[in-house]
């Protein structure tokens, strides 16, 4: 396959390409990476004991609302859109059941946590070298 940006081609072919580009082709496998990170921050055993990566995928997934499940929740939609670049509607799907208008305030939200925040930027960095794709965000102090 010739090297064509990804915008320029089919949605049904993006797996395709992203294939080429990253391992993580899949939503599950980006979801497993993201919960298997987050689950050996020292917040989360301090909280919820000693949680292996399904139990972290499955409060990532879950409804609740704490800030220390949100920010690994965000983190995972915004990979799902940055590497597969999924619709907002798939995401939402994926991701338990949101709406679309969700998944856009999930997007913005953590991208401006990550500009403001150095705990958050210093994970999003790790988990770009996880997923072997470019940082797009910038630290501002």
């Amino acid at each position: 396959m010739k090297n064509v940006h990804p915008y320029l081609i089919p949605a049904f072919d993006v797996y395709e390409i992203n294939k080429q580009l990253s391992e993580y082709t899949t939503p599950d496998a980006i979801k497993y990476q993201v919960a298997k990170y987050y689950s050996k921050k020292a917040i989360i055993k301090l909280l919820y004991g000693d949680v292996t990566a399904n139990d972290m995928k499955d409060l990532i997934l879950s409804k609740t609302r704490k800030q220390e499940i949100i920010r690994p929740r965000y983190a995972t939609i915004y990979f799902l859109r940055n590497i597969l670049n999924l619709k907002l509607a798939t995401i939402g799907k994926v991701i338990g059941f949101r709406d679309h208008s969700t998944i856009i305030h999930a997007l913005k939200s953590y991208e401006d946590i990550c500009e403001f925040d150095k705990i958050c930027f210093e994970d999003h960095v790790n988990l770009c070298a996880v997923f072997k794709v470019p940082n797009r965000i910038q630290f501002f102090k």
